[in-house]
């Protein structure tokens, strides 16, 4: 039981992943209708990112 949650959990993680790099294309191109449907979905993301960037330069 133990494995096959952990193999769920790796699947969540890599649609996660998917959606994020899917989520972040889009904000590059340009601000869509998905973006502006879900704010702070991307508002979340940003300031992830943003995390992610100072944890690199530290």
């Amino acid at each position: 039981m133990k494995l096959s949650s952990a193999l769920k959990d790796k699947v969540i993680r890599k649609k996660e992943t998917v959606l994020f790099i899917a989520a972040f294309t889009l904000r590059k191109i340009e601000p869509s209708p998905f973006q502006k449907r879900f704010p702070l979905v991307f508002k979340h993301m940003s300031e992830n990112q943003r995390i992610g960037r100072d944890a690199n330069h530290a």
